[in-house]
């Protein structure tokens, strides 16, 4: 299928080559700062975003307003814009003063962008500032941000504001893993207890970076190699000191061993569940990863070694008992339950995995549970085997089960399997359903 794709693509860029040939101008942003500097009232351009993918060029130019122009002579450029677009349609073309710039769409965006350009200018200590419509994204120093939020979001607008540690790392192509991005829609007005608990984050230096959305939940990022495990209870206990016990409030680590990343809801939940993350963080266990949810469910994920190690690592970890529901992923089989639960649920899976050739990727809790068909490489999975070999298991039980093969399903409720309508090409999982109902 990717040849016809790249096949098509090539007709745009063909039609869009001869478009740019009978306008006198090539379809990119490149083409836009020539047209842009031949512009009254233009002291200058540039590309400051272009893409190339399959020889289609896209991007964004930004044009320098010659300062003092009235807002007619904008408007008169802005129709100028607005028909060079029109025919140049994958070039975006952004006006203003230095950083601070407004995107030029349609009469109705364009209003209200000038008006969000028109504010934002007037905002002290702005890195940088983009309107487009009834939305603005602007970036300020860590240092900052107090007074710039605020007044961010006095502007009734969709609002993103990108703090950074430093201009250095504002500038630099790695500006988005460094920043904390506070997040607003325009009818959000965040609690004032958020907006000082978020203000506070700012001044942290174990936090890297994050997606601060004011109205809805925060999601923060440790600094390479601080501990996600002594850092969590910490911060739960300042949440809930802030009044902040119930508002959604994510952690995540980066881990300098390498390792994979693991992430913890500090808020909603029981403050007790994040003891046993301490338990969690052992050395050489590059593949390992956790996640414990505001639930207190428990997922720890390895697909480098076994269920029964994964098993002994969280038995040994404090807390874990006390946990409503741990889920272990590894390279055999996966489970969930308890912790008292687990061992018989390992004992069922792997008597499944092992079953069969035919089954694989065994899934299983207390109430239900889930495993794919297998086969050789061009070849159909051996249906009247697998139902036979999964039946005989006795995994099934009361259990509601999905049997899985490729994009397709095969649901057995009640110890009947049925095929759910809809699928197209799905006549494997038909005939899996009547060798088990058979």
């Amino acid at each position: 299928m990717k040849r016809p794709v790249a096949r098509t693509v090539l007709v745009v860029a063909a039609v869009l080559a001869v478009s740019a040939a009978l306008t006198g101008c090539s379809n990119d942003p490149a083409s836009a700062v020539r047209w842009l500097k031949g512009q009254s009232g233009i002291t200058g351009a540039e590309v400051v975003q272009s893409t190339n993918e399959e020889l289609l060029i896209s991007g964004t130019t930004r044009g320098d307003l010659k300062p003092g122009l009235s807002d007619a002579e904008i408007g008169t450029l802005v129709n100028a814009v607005q028909d060079f677009t029109k025919h140049h349609p994958n070039v975006t073309i952004e006006l203003g003063h230095g950083d601070l710039a407004f995107v030029v769409g349609s009469d109705a965006d364009t209003t209200r962008a000038i008006k969000l350009w028109h504010r934002a200018e007037k905002i002290p200590k702005l890195l940088r500032a983009v309107s487009a419509g009834n939305a603005i994204n602007a970036g300020v120093l860590r240092a900052d941000v107090a007074p710039a939020l605020a007044k961010m979001l006095d502007l009734g607008a969709q609002i993103q504001l990108d703090a950074y540690p430093s201009v250095a790392i504002a500038n630099s192509s790695t500006a988005a893993s460094g920043s904390l991005s506070y997040l607003a829609k325009a009818d959000c007005h965040p609690a004032r207890a958020v907006l000082a608990y978020t203000v506070a984050v700012a001044k942290r230096p174990d936090i890297g970076s994050g997606q601060l959305e004011l109205c809805d939940n925060l999601s923060l990022t440790l600094t390479p190699g601080t501990s996600l495990a002594a850092s969590a209870p910490a911060l739960r206990a300042e949440l809930d000191r802030a009044g902040l016990s119930a508002f959604p409030v994510n952690l995540n680590d980066q881990p300098s061993d390498g390792s994979s990343p693991d992430t913890a809801d500090l808020t909603p939940g029981d403050p007790a569940h994040l003891a046993v993350l301490a338990g969690l963080e052992v050395p050489n266990t590059l593949q390992l990863g956790y996640q414990l949810e505001s639930s207190g469910t428990l997922t720890v994920i390895d697909y480098s070694t076994p269920a029964s190690s994964l098993l002994g690592l969280v038995s040994a970890a404090s807390g874990a008992a006390s946990l409503p529901a741990v889920v272990l992923k590894a390279q055999d089989v996966a489970i969930g339950g308890t912790l008292a639960e687990l061992p018989g649920l390992l004992s069922q899976a792997t008597a499944l995995s092992t079953a069969s050739p035919t089954l694989g990727n065994v899934f299983l809790t207390t109430t239900e549970g889930s495993v794919d068909l297998t086969a050789a490489a061009g070849a159909n999975p051996d249906v009247v085997t697998a139902a036979a070999a999964l039946k005989a298991s006795g995994t099934v039980g009361s259990r509601k089960f999905f049997v899985k093969y490729a994009a397709y399903e095969a649901d057995i409720v009640d110890g009947v399997a049925t095929v759910p309508s809809g699928y197209t090409g799905g006549e494997i999982m038909d005939e899996f359903a009547k060798a088990w109902n058979g």
